[in-house]
């Protein structure tokens, strides 16, 4: 199923904990004890003893902090998201109080600030996407994906810079002339939409994030016209 609305049979925030607790034990056993994760948390800045952890994992917490989240994801090697929404662990979570939906559908939620369920078509016939909580603005809905794509195109570029590289060390003759050629063309166009990308982020009064600071991305920062160490940031 992938959502309904439902009637909560326990307190929202209690159920909520409950599950993140599920989630603790499960990651903590086999490879520390509680009194080693209570340690482990203490030495992150929080502290911490077993029996909160014992207390958390067998579900006789009626809520937990923000705080105790990120450092119980720290100390456990464990991302965040993932001792609140466990994917392919449960089929559905409640996001929301007497929502339920999947565990994918609520980690979108989170990212995009939209949250739907299924609901009968008013005329009757066949189901459609009921939102719930619909993002303030569509740029919103898309700011993490702009920031993971500025990541993953200066991969690419980085990427590209090696490979030019082994075409200078492997290939000859035309066979390196052609590959020079392509390289050049997939790294004008990865230059070409993080230039996009890093003016859209400023015109809505954004950080872009900051390049890397080597001698191969230097050749990146000029590519873009941000080789001034101001105009980087």
């Amino acid at each position: 199923m992938y959502g309904a609305l439902m009637t909560p049979t326990r307190p929202w925030p209690s159920e909520q904990t409950r599950l993140t607790g599920t989630e603790v034990r499960r990651y903590r056993r086999g490879n520390m004890t509680a009194e080693q994760l209570a340690a482990a948390m203490t030495d992150l800045g929080m502290p911490y003893t077993r029996a909160q952890v014992t207390n958390l994992e067998a579900g006789r917490r009626s809520s937990i902090t923000t705080g105790e989240l990120s450092v119980l994801s720290a100390a456990l090697g464990v991302p965040r998201l993932l001792l609140e929404f466990p994917l392919g662990r449960v089929d559905v979570v409640e996001a929301l109080p007497g929502v339920e939906v999947s565990p994918l559908a609520a980690l979108h939620w989170v990212e995009t600030g939209g949250l739907a369920v299924p609901a009968v078509h008013p005329s009757g016939s066949g189901l459609v996407m009921e939102p719930v909580v619909k993002p303030s603005s569509y740029e919103d809905a898309q700011l993490i994906g702009h920031y993971r794509r500025h990541q993953q195109l200066v991969g690419q570029w980085s990427a590209g810079r090696g490979e030019e590289e082994a075409i200078r060390r492997f290939k000859h003759g035309d066979e390196q002339a052609n590959e020079f050629a392509r390289l050049k063309r997939e790294q004008s166009a990865t230059v070409g939409e993080l230039r996009t990308l890093r003016e859209l982020l400023r015109s809505r009064g954004l950080t872009p994030p900051e390049l890397p600071r080597s001698f191969t991305s230097w050749a990146l920062r000029q590519a873009l016209g941000e080789d001034d160490e101001d105009a980087a940031s």
